[in-house]
């Protein structure tokens, strides 16, 4: 083998050594960039929640049936705790359990230290009724407020005692069945204009309304509760203003529609 090859091939062998090294070279410091991007990153965030960021300000706004440190303290915030951290999802939780009337929540956060809690409340418009207790309740089934009579102003549904009800959460109904129907009574309720004194679903398949304080209505089944509402509310409007008796629904089906109506007194009609 000729020099001038031998040299060649030594000179080729020393590139290749030193592009290895160079390439070992970057990946260390390209290892350390990262570490050193890491415990940066490391130390900001342990800096962001003990030493920044904290709260000094707390406005609540949206509340008329809670005070502003009743919200504050159930939603377990106080000033001194770190803004980043807070989470709208679990405040909205909290609230809506511990102040039932707060319907949801929204946060804003302004940095560093400022944060603003907006509520929206719900109202009592309906009470489920049983043998011992009243519970008024919003469209949605949410429990609101205890009562040891139904008030006056709200319409209420008498419902079984294996209900079950915590204040903040949905009623719980003992069967399928029950919930079913409550469900179809609640959607009646925010549907129609017509004034629905009181629903007696007891017995769920064998229910009944009191309706403008002159009709009794029987439903019946659960079948076809959505379409016998729809049948009462174009049969009121078509009944004469001074008629008191009973709309009968029970037999009501699509091949068979009908509202059969007696007169009777309200006094007779629920003895």
């Amino acid at each position: 083998m000729s020099k001038a090859i031998r040299e060649r091939e030594r000179d080729a062998a020393i590139k290749k050594n030193q592009k290895h090294k160079s390439r070992k070279r970057k990946k260390k410091a390209l290892a350390a960039f990262f570490a050193v991007l890491f415990i940066t990153a490391t130390v900001l965030g342990v800096l962001s929640v003990t030493y920044f960021f904290k709260i000094t300000t707390i406005n609540i706004e949206g509340n008329l049936t809670y005070t502003s440190d009743e919200i504050i303290n159930s939603a377990s915030i106080d000033v001194g705790d770190n803004l980043l951290i807070l989470s709208e999802k679990d405040i909205s939780s909290k609230l809506s359990k511990r102040l039932p009337f707060i319907d949801s929540v929204k946060l804003e956060k302004t940095y560093p230290d400022s944060l603003k809690i907006t509520v929206t409340e719900t109202k009592e418009e309906i009470c489920f009724k049983t043998k011992d207790k009243a519970y008024s309740a919003n469209l949605d089934g949410k429990i609101l407020k205890e009562y040891d009579a139904v008030p006056i102003t709200l319409t209420f549904i008498s419902v079984s005692d294996n209900t079950s009800f915590s204040l903040g959460e949905k009623v719980e109904f003992a069967t399928e069945l029950e919930a079913n129907v409550a469900q179809e009574y609640l959607r009646m309720l925010g549907q129609y204009d017509f004034n629905i004194n009181f629903i007696n679903m007891t017995d769920p398949y064998d229910s009944y309304l009191k309706v403008e304080n002159r009709f009794v209505v029987k439903m019946g089944s659960s079948s076809n509760l959505e379409f016998k509402a729809a049948h009462l509310n174009e049969t009121l409007k078509k009944t004469a203003d001074d008629a008191i008796g009973v709309f009968d629904l029970s037999a009501w089906s699509h091949d068979k529609k009908g509202a059969y109506f007696s007169e009777k007194s309200i006094a007779d009609i629920l003895e």
